[in-house]
């Protein structure tokens, strides 16, 4: 799939995204430390699929407040610690509910922190992929398998951290490990991975806001295989993390990953959260000024950090209104009009266009392939 905004060589949203950015010490930094609160309610909407109680998850976390409480409040985003010790709750509640009523096995966080160990010592990261390859391997495909495969420019990591029958609590725990590794080998390298498109063998969510914002870019469900579709120049970027700088983030290991906890480039996924919070929440994409106000910048400072990622705005946008609108050509009951309403497009023929651009179908032959699959 091309990554939205392509074609517009302004933006420079292709290969060479993958350059570091370089140092403006006169530029504010802006402020990433809240936690998107979609990113929580997904997490606790997957819990409710499978029979938790969100409450008790908030309580167990030590919040004292309830979840209609939590949604309720104006703040978009939550505390980093609440939301480590909620996503640790659930993570450990899916894997006991996966072995216990699937007969099933999964990535563990400790197998995920002993993963980390043995990539910090890798070269590149196509050495890590190869390392994280065998390190499945060796567990006998009991948590899954990976497995790396190139072809032209794009990479294709095929990744299931879950073995079992699909299920509810399969797709929400694949969801989540897959997430954190990305925010692994993001941190491993210290750079923006950006990701043309994720698959899984998983038929859709009922409830779309834990996918929406775990991934930057669009999921197609009901796929061959589970995998991370990304440029192939990624390969040759240099692990340039060390173990010492690995143990300093075990604290609230690997779920602080997924808030960009000890990343220095990933303001570009911080943008595209908050915009796809605002469009679950408010049904709109803010703009370039509200997302500003949002990291407490201004607009001219985000646009310069962006442009230091290589990225901008604009194809940020164009990213979340094909991510909307892939998850709502699901529907059969939403004509394409209504389609290009939700995705904030001006009218049917802008969104139908843009879609052909981006995916080489147009949006009614996009649905009928993915219903029928």
């Amino acid at each position: 799939m091309d990554v939205p905004g392509a074609d517009e060589a302004g933006e420079n949203c292709g290969a060479v995204a993958l350059l570091r950015p370089a140092s403006h010490k006169h530029v504010a930094r802006p402020d990433c430390t809240g936690v998107p609160k979609s990113i929580l309610q997904g997490l606790l909407a997957a819990m409710a699929e499978v029979g938790a109680q969100p409450e008790e998850i908030l309580k167990r976390a030590g919040s004292s407040e309830s979840l209609h409480r939590l949604v309720a409040e104006d703040a978009a985003t939550v505390e980093l610690g609440l939301f480590v010790r909620a996503s640790r709750t659930c993570h450990e509640y899916l894997r006991l509910y996966i072995e216990g009523t699937e007969r099933g096995s999964c990535l563990t966080t400790d197998q995920l922190a002993l993963l980390s160990k043995c990539l910090v010592g890798c070269a590149d990261l196509r050495e890590a992929l190869a390392t994280c390859s065998q390190f499945f391997a060796m567990l006998d495909g009991r948590i899954g398998q990976v497995a790396l495969a190139v072809s032209g420019t794009q990479a294709r990591l095929t990744l299931a951290t879950v073995v079992g029958r699909p299920s509810h609590a399969a797709v929400a725990m694949d969801l989540c490990n897959i997430a954190l590794l990305h925010k692994l080998f993001e941190w491993l390298v210290d750079a923006a991975l950006p990701l043309d498109g994720a698959e899984f063998a998983h038929a859709s969510p009922r409830r779309p806001e834990l996918h929406l914002t775990l991934l930057s870019c669009p999921a197609r469900f009901a796929a061959a295989e589970t995998a991370l579709l990304f440029p192939v120049a990624c390969l040759d970027l240099p692990l340039i993390r060390r173990r010492a700088e690995l143990n300093a983030l075990l604290d609230g290991f690997p779920f602080s990953l997924l808030a960009g906890g000890g990343q220095r480039t990933s303001l570009a996924e911080h943008a595209y959260r908050a915009m796809i919070d605002a469009q679950v929440r408010l049904r709109k994409v803010p703009s370039v000024d509200e997302v500003a106000r949002l990291f407490g910048v201004t607009s001219w400072t985000l646009r310069r950090r962006l442009a230091e990622e290589n990225t901008s705005y604009s194809c940020i946008r164009k990213r979340v209104q094909l991510s909307i609108a892939t998850e709502f050509l699901r529907r059969r009951d939403l004509t394409i009009n209504e389609v290009a309403d939700l995705a904030n497009f001006s009218d049917a023929g802008a969104f139908r266009r843009a879609f052909q651009q981006w995916t080489g179908r147009s949006p009614s032959s996009y649905r009928e392939h993915v219903l029928q699959a």
